[in-house]
This record gives C-alpha cells, structure tokens and sequence, in this order.
C-alpha cells in the first residue's frame, strides 16, 4: 500500500491552503513545501514542513509566527557562522556587509518545536551562487553545511 501512496503522491501531489503557512504541496512522505511573504525581508521565501499528510500542526504554525518575529534577533549569530565559513569558499573575506552577500532563500519547520529541535536556515552566496546551510538546535545556530 505504500508503494501505491508514494506513486499517487508523485503524480497527484496533495495540496492545501494552510490557515497561516499559505499555498503547500506534499513533496515526499512526511514533507510539505511553500513560499510565503516573509515579513522582515519585505519578500517571499520558500519553507518546508516537517509533517504528515494531514498538514501542518498548530504548533508549526506557531513556530513559523516565532522564527519571522525573531529573525533579525537571530541574524548575528547566523552572520558570525557565514562570515567565518566564507573564507573556506571564497579565499577572501566577504566584501561589504554580509547581508550584501548571503540571500536567505529558505528555512525547514521541524516537526516538533522542542527547545532541542533540529532545522536548517538556507542562505544563497550572491557572489558564489553556493547554498550555506545553518544547522540550528531549537533557536541557537550550530553549524554551516555547503553545498557548492
């Protein structure tokens, strides 16, 4: 039976309108995907749900209300891990300022908002085009994953 969920899911992908998320469309089991105006960049981003086909819980609803409220309390700690994890990339530190060069492109709910939760905030080079990835637990940045 899963098989044939999986085949119905990747031809006739769910979709629904969440009451604060927006537009969602099941991706793969347990994974919804959508774009939403992000208030403290005045433009849209794209955002993944950790959840069942149900949809997202009112608890992740919450967590996205939090994470646009507080993004720009989070946005040192996020800069001191791009800025020391440029140089690997680039060979020379980041020119002007680092918001000049890293584009936040999109950010993964997890699919419970424990205080040790793990997530990820995905950032664009503008320079590179690479992804930097900011491995979060709960709301404390962690680490930086590439992809190049």
């Amino acid at each position: 039976m899963r098989i044939l969920d999986s085949i119905r899911d990747a031809l006739w992908p769910l979709r629904l309108s969440d009451p604060v998320l927006g537009e969602l469309r099941f991706q793969t089991v347990g994974l919804w995907e959508g774009r939403r105006y992000f208030a403290p960049l005045g433009r849209e981003i794209e955002f993944s749900v950790d959840a069942g086909r149900s949809g997202p819980t009112e608890q992740q609803r919450q967590f996205y209300r939090e994470f646009e409220a507080g993004y720009r309390d989070l946005e040192p700690g996020f800069a001191k891990l791009l800025v020391d994890e440029w140089p690997l990339w680039s060979r020379k530190p980041v020119q002007g300022g680092v918001w000049d060069e890293f584009q936040l492109e999109s950010f993964g709910i997890p699919a419970s908002a424990e205080a040790s939760a793990q997530w990820e905030v995905g950032f664009q080079s503008q320079t590179t085009g690479f992804c930097f990835g900011v491995s979060m637990r709960g709301w404390e940045p962690q680490f930086v994953s590439v992809d190049g």
